[in-house]
């Protein structure tokens, strides 16, 4: 019977467990900043276990198909894929050409990914989705696509895109990162699997915005999924909007902290228009706003980018 007993680093993991459980269940998600502490699992406690760094280390190292991960994959953990890493034109072109020469085209499935060009290998780069975006971005008789040509690129029924489909594209990404993290709040050297610099890209935005070089219709797509444009700022309006409705700064910021000031406001006009209560009886924020806008649809009919158009332009429902 003894070998059945927990030792005390398991028992620290399940407890662990049990407080990150009733954190899903309050709010219907894992996206907890990992500075967030607690004793209960709902509510921010400074004297409290760091549940926010241990499921960090949880989406780092544990192994989705163990037992302990298919029980925070049954609470909604999102485990982190892992990133890879850019590579320059050069080294592409050799893995490219190492490919041709192994299987005779350069008909690379989308999805190929490799370390060396001719072995499939999930922890390389995905050398299919790269060789893509190339013969996108560079036609043929430009350098680059001269240097393709000559190792043996096809660039037959290749469209070429313009600035406004590229800025939609990596648009598109960052929506759907926003989709599963809740937030924009992605680190400048971030890089998707496709290999693609969506950290880049969002700071690029911000600094286009500074400079009055974004249009309106970009700007409100922006703000559909959260975009933050000026942190402090940002910071400040919440606040600001915090102490006009009586909101514990404190209690929620594990919320507020990952919020724009747009998202935040429209859902309260939201919950304003609809007489649904901002906070409960404890102090914690309506669950909406820990929503994705996926599950706002599902629940309240209204996606984000609903409520973005219907209060941030000045309309009333």
């Amino acid at each position: 019977m003894d070998k059945w007993i927990l030792n005390e680093k398991e028992l620290r993991w399940y407890k662990m467990f049990g407080l990150a459980k009733k954190f899903f269940e309050k709010y219907g998600n894992l996206e907890i900043p990992a500075t967030f502490k607690t004793s209960d699992g709902i509510t921010y406690d400074p004297n409290g276990v760091n549940l926010g760094m241990w499921l960090v280390k949880q989406r780092q190292r544990c192994n989705p198909e163990s037992i302990r991960g298919k029980l925070l994959s049954s609470i909604g953990m999102r485990f982190e894929s892992i990133k890879r890493k850019s590579i320059s034109f050069e080294d592409g072109l050799t893995m490219v050409q190492a490919y041709i020469k192994e299987y005779g085209d350069s008909n690379i499935p989308y999805d190929f990914k490799t370390k060396d060009g001719v072995i499939p290998d999930e922890d390389g780069i995905c050398l299919g989705a790269w060789l893509y975006r190339k013969k996108r971005k560079y036609r043929p008789d430009s350098e680059e696509g001269q240097l393709l040509l000559s190792i043996g690129v096809e660039f037959d029924d290749i469209k070429f895109v313009d600035k406004d489909t590229e800025w939609m594209e990596m648009y598109l990404v960052a929506a759907k990162y926003y989709k599963e993290h809740g937030n924009l709040n992605v680190p400048v050297g971030f890089i998707t699997d496709d290999g693609l610099c969506l950290g880049k890209w969002i700071v690029n935005q911000r600094n286009y915005y500074r400079k009055n070089k974004l249009s309106e219709e970009k700007i409100i797509l922006l703000n559909s999924i959260g975009m933050i444009w000026e942190k402090g700022k940002n910071t400040l309006n919440i606040t600001v909007m915090c102490d006009q409705y009586n909101i514990d700064i404190e209690k929620n910021n594990f919320i507020l902290k990952n919020k724009s000031f747009t998202e935040f406001k429209v859902k309260l006009s939201y919950l304003k228009d609809n007489h649904i209560n901002i906070v409960d009886e404890n102090g914690m924020l309506n669950e909406i706003f820990s929503m994705s806008s996926m599950n706002m649809k599902l629940k309240y009919g209204v996606s984000l980018e609903d409520l973005v158009n219907m209060y941030n332009k000045g309309k009333s429902k």
